[in-house]
């Protein structure tokens, strides 16, 4: 087993990414009471998967706004559809043979 840090596309936005779900414990562990455990991450990751390569797919927080071309008067899609909220989101991708992670914009959020 291998923990990898989910990178950012710009490291510098990590301490101002807005936090999608609350850092906060709903209720008490059976065994670590009211501390927190996990990280708080701005990456937000959601719905790990893995595909039949052995690579590792989730969806997170590229950055803190949505791409240009989610904004572009060039993109014909983008002239007919708004974001709802500026989110940044988008898919990484991580190979453990290569220990490479991409990242993939979207234009689009997503829930888990």
């Amino acid at each position: 087993m291998q923990t990898v840090k989910i990178p950012l596309r710009h490291e510098e936005e990590r301490a101002t990414m807005p936090h999608v779900e609350p850092y906060v414990n709903g209720a008490p562990s059976p065994y670590w009471g009211d501390e927190i455990v996990w990280p708080e991450d701005a990456v937000n990751p959601k719905n790990p998967q893995m595909d039949s390569k052995g690579r590792m797919w989730v969806g997170m927080q590229n950055h803190k706004d949505n791409p240009a071309f989610c904004k572009s008067p060039n993109n014909p899609y983008a002239k007919n559809w708004i974001p709802p909220y500026e989110a940044g989101w988008g898919r990484g991708h991580y190979d453990p043979k290569t220990g490479k992670f991409d990242a993939v914009d979207l234009c689009f959020g997503f829930t888990t």
